[in-house]
Order: C-alpha cells, then structure tokens, then sequence
C-alpha cells in the first residue's frame, strides 16, 4: 500500500513528494524492512519501545539508534 501510494504520488503535488512513514517495533515492524527491500524512496521512523526487543538491544551495548543503518542492512 505504501509503495503504491508512492507511486502516484507525484502526480499530486508539484515537487518531489515528501512521504514520512513511522513503525512501531514489533507491531509493525516488518514494514520497514519490506520498504528497504523493495527499495521504496520514503522516510522512514522507527520506534522502539521498553518491550523484549528494545530491552534486548540495550542490554547488548548496542547503541542502537547510532547504528541504525547498519542494523538495517542486516535483512
């Protein structure tokens, strides 16, 4: 849904759409990486929250929001 809303939505604005999307862990998650997959050209917003996967990565050492990129690539 979001890469076809991408898709036409430069036929509704007159520059370069700015599309800002937010996923919220676990809840949502595998949206983010879908977009990275499928190369969609949209911003993207990660939220990690005190769950299992937040307190894992802090209990790790991992400075997670630093890294993120790195993270990313990992799918």
């Amino acid at each position: 849904m979001i890469a076809e809303f991408r898709g036409i939505a430069p036929d509704f604005c007159e520059g370069p759409p700015r599309i800002v999307t937010h996923f919220h862990e676990w809840l949502a998650g595998i949206g983010l990486i879908m977009l990275r997959i499928w190369d969609v050209n949209v911003a993207t917003v990660f939220t990690t929250h005190a769950t299992l996967l937040g307190r894992f990565l802090c209990a790790g050492a991992l400075d997670f929001y630093n890294n993120l990129e790195r993270v990313s690539q990992l799918t």
